[in-house]
């Protein structure tokens, strides 16, 4: 069944924009950066006394551990981006702000998340269709969408 769920357009569509709603949202650099730090931490004062028990290499080699994965959690989206761009022969990606006027007017849904700060800018992949929805602020209503004279 997993073998034939990518040949279903509607399921493909959604797993390309779920993959990069989570890259965009969740899985950034700065919140697995940021998780990555909080455990190096915590961890960091026991190092030289499991070092010395357990005959581990000690503190420097430790950090360049630590640094290894600092390093990968900045460079794992734009391969995961490659990855999918490449498995399901789309087009490139495209950069995507969202933004309000005036601002605190509401938000935008784009496909399955609604940021809550904006503007917000993502990272989608060309020929995928995405689906955006205005969400109005209480006292507000849509009125338009507008793009950017600058793209194509």
């Amino acid at each position: 069944m997993m073998g034939q769920l990518p040949e279903n357009a509607e399921f493909k569509r959604y797993f390309i924009n779920r993959f990069a709603d989570l890259l965009n949202e969740y899985w950034t650099p700065t919140k697995t950066l940021a998780i990555v730090d909080a455990a190096a931490d915590e961890l960091e004062s026991e190092i030289p006394r499991n070092s010395q028990r357990w005959g581990y290499p000690g503190l420097g080699s430790w950090q360049g551990a630590v640094q290894y994965l600092r390093d990968y959690h900045l460079e794992k989206p734009a391969v995961q981006r490659d990855q999918i761009n490449e498995y399901f022969d789309l087009n490139g990606q495209v950069s995507l702000t969202l933004q309000v006027q005036p601002p605190g007017a509401g938000w935008v849904k784009i496909s399955t998340i609604t940021p809550k700060d904006l503007p917000w800018t993502g990272v989608y992949f060309e020929g995928n269709p995405v689906t955006l929805t205005a969400i109005p602020a209480p006292g507000f209503q849509f009125a338009n969408w507008s793009s950017s004279p600058f793209i194509n």
